[in-house]
């Protein structure tokens, strides 16, 4: 799961997954610098 630790939104997901014991990897993205954008 790409996500933001500051997003409400990645925190709902991260949640849910978290309470169907489902199995997924978290990596941080900074949307704020803009790590979302491609050249």
């Amino acid at each position: 799961m790409y996500a933001d630790p500051r997003s409400g939104n990645c925190f709902k997901v991260w949640l849910m997954l978290g309470l169907l014991d489902l199995p997924f990897q978290w990596v941080s993205v900074d949307i704020l610098n803009r790590e979302t954008q491609t050249a």
